[in-house]
């Protein structure tokens, strides 16, 4: 039974560095989403102060 245990202590830490990487993932990716969403306002807003003049 012991030996059970270790091997469901072992998927359990697999399955949570798993996660971990896939937040990291999520993380990493939002962030950029985010940079172009910005770039984009900045563009919008260089564009717009053109045309006003």
């Amino acid at each position: 039974m012991l030996f059970l245990t270790d091997v469901d202590h072992v998927s359990f830490e697999k399955a949570n560095g798993t996660r971990r990487i896939n937040l990291q993932a999520a993380t990493v990716s939002l962030q950029v989403v985010i940079s172009l969403c910005k770039r984009k306002e900045t563009a919008a807003l260089k564009l717009s102060f053109k045309t006003a003049d």
